[in-house]
């Protein structure tokens, strides 16, 4: 009887060692896609950030020759930023002449939103509309805005008091809302530019400006 099931057994570990996998089948079809998950909670942008850019920006557009070596260069900054504790009479202001109806407008915005007596990268501009419409730009300026091109930095700080090099077109201004648009240029001369060479300046605005209604709050 031990022989018998001695060769059974020889039988049964020959048909297992010849056994081997087969082929793989073909890939089935993909699956549907999952439904989307729950939407996480918005993010904090930070203290006073949403406060410090609500007034809207100025986009500008230096151009011309980079200082020392002349090489031509194109850069773009987004004023966007009021101050922590400032009141819209220091950035934001829109005045009438209550015997010719002029308007005056000063808008100064910055390129972070820091402490004043730490950011110096600002552009604030002042003009005045007539009631028939004269444009008069009385200055603008763009004070230490710091230029990064390529592995260089430089500093432009110019002021504007000339008439004769500013222009400014498009412009709106909605008495209800505050909102006020418009779109200037500028060319500083070789001899008055921080760059040794003409600087073109360009910008668009898209901003809300304040009225006083006392002198109690006095801006810049």
């Amino acid at each position: 009887m031990k022989k018998p099931l001695i060769y059974i057994l020889f039988g049964v570990s020959l048909l297992v060692a010849g056994c081997k996998d087969g082929d793989p089948g073909p890939t089935g079809q993909k699956g549907a896609t999952g439904t989307d998950g729950n939407k996480g909670a918005t993010g904090d942008t930070g203290l006073g950030f949403d406060a410090s850019v609500k007034d809207g920006n100025i986009l500008i557009t230096m151009s011309g020759k980079r200082p020392g070596d002349n090489i031509d260069f194109k850069a773009t900054q987004d004023f966007k930023y009021t101050l922590d504790a400032q009141s819209p009479a220091d950035v934001s202001t829109v005045s009438t002449d209550a015997n010719t109806g002029t308007l005056t407008f000063y808008v100064r915005r910055f390129v972070g939103a820091v402490d004043e007596h730490h950011n110096n990268n600002y552009f604030d501009i002042e003009f005045s509309v007539t009631s028939g419409g004269v444009i008069s730009v009385d200055y603008f300026d763009l004070a230490t805005s710091v230029i990064v091109d390529g592995t260089k930095y430089f500093g432009i700080s110019q002021y504007d008091d000339s008439n004769e090099i500013t222009t400014l077109t498009n412009y709106s201004y909605n008495a209800t809302t505050g909102a006020l648009k418009f779109n200037f240029s500028g060319t500083f001369p070789t001899n008055s530019s921080s760059t040794g060479n003409d600087l073109l300046v360009t910008g668009v605005a898209n901003v809300n400006v304040y009225e006083p209604l006392n002198s109690i709050v006095d801006g810049d």
